[in-house]
């Protein structure tokens, strides 16, 4: 998301990679308060105009294991590899690694159903449960040796593990705010530079940058 100023040369910049950013009315600034079904609702002020509050939904205690994610080929000539792939590929990957003595396994990865859209992805292999990242790091060698690339991975980052039903969570919701009266940039989205591979995203604003006094 890049709000640049139409008044003057200074610019704004907002990087906000997957966080949820909505532009309210100038009416939600004045008193920034949790939403009624927010366990936890932060608020900071990025500049003149401009407030992120961090809204945490579900138990905020829920706990969640490390586990190591496998990159399998895709098997497609020209499509890079990645932690997806058909069941065939992953099934040849949980034998191999197994065979190696690994306590591997493949799981069914697939998208909310919706009208048009949605349903199985693919299988995914992944490689232990580990009460830390340390932990998980510490075993990544292993994978790596038997001939698969691997990264550390938090399960709660994928959504659908069972303690993601129903009262699960936590889920991170962020909210960037921005005062009509008084912004003067334009707003736009990006993907990132990627949309296989995870990024690393931050929020970073000009505190002189958004329009003049309201």
């Amino acid at each position: 998301m890049a709000p640049s100023s139409t008044t003057s040369p200074r610019r704004v910049t907002m990087l906000a990679a997957l966080l949820p950013a909505l532009l309210l009315p100038s009416a939600a600034l004045a008193n920034p308060t949790p939403r009624p079904h927010a366990l936890h609702g932060e608020v900071s002020v990025l500049a003149r105009g401009v407030t992120h509050e961090r809204i945490t939904l579900g138990d905020p205690g829920a706990r969640y294991d490390w586990t190591l994610q496998v990159t399998l080929p895709s098997g497609e000539e020209g499509v890079a590899d990645s932690p997806v792939s058909s069941a065939a590929i992953a099934a040849e990957a949980t034998d191999r690694l197994r065979g190696a003595g690994l306590d591997a396994r493949s799981e069914e990865v697939g998208a909310d159903e919706l009208e048009d859209a949605g349903g199985p992805l693919g299988e995914r292999v992944r490689v232990g449960s580990y009460a830390t990242e340390a932990e998980a790091s510490r075993a990544r060698g292993a994978v790596i040796e038997a001939g698969y690339p691997a990264s550390v991975w938090y399960e709660g980052w994928d959504g659908d593990a069972p303690a993601a039903e129903d009262d699960g969570g936590p889920v991170a919701v962020n909210v960037l705010t921005g005062d009509p009266a008084r912004f003067r940039g334009e707003v736009g989205a990006t993907f990132g530079a990627d949309l296989e591979r995870t990024e690393t995203c931050a929020v970073s604003i000009s505190t002189a940058s958004i329009g003049s006094p309201g």
